[in-house]
């Protein structure tokens, strides 16, 4: 029974090193605006930045078509949530929608790593957890 266990461990320690590696990598990759993409066509792990805060991590196939997403979908939950953040009571929802994607383009970054499916669900529960940004679910 020890032996199984200190092969479970062992494992587990490698599966916690190869996630803190990836994460250490989207966190020191380039630094990407949203009015500025440049080349996104794969999926991956994200993480917006207000700053130098993280606000939001998700996982996506297509990084460009989820940062347009960010930027004009009221059901994302980032957009939702600045929605919420921004609104001051006096805005219609198309002017809010507005104020949301000029937050985005004007105040906030992001940054990106290449996965394949399996790595970004794990990569993406990981960093949630080790980060807690303000704007994801819990």
């Amino acid at each position: 029974m020890v032996i199984r266990e200190t092969i479970i461990r062992n494992w587990m320690e490698k599966q916690i090193s190869l996630l803190k590696e990836k994460l250490t990598i989207l966190l020191d990759s380039e630094e990407r605006s949203f009015d500025k993409m440049g080349d996104l066509d794969s999926g991956g792990v994200y993480a917006v930045f207000h700053g130098k805060e993280i606000i939001y991590v998700g996982e996506t196939d297509n990084f460009k078509g989820r940062m347009n997403k960010l930027l004009g979908d009221p059901s994302h939950v980032l957009h939702g949530k600045l929605m919420e953040y921004l609104d001051t009571g006096d805005l219609e929802d198309k002017r809010l929608k507005q104020k949301v994607k000029n937050f985005l383009k004007k105040e906030c970054r992001f940054k990106t790593i290449k996965l394949n499916k399996k790595e970004r669900i794990r990569l993406e529960g990981f960093a949630k957890s080790v980060l807690d940004p303000k704007y994801n679910e819990r």
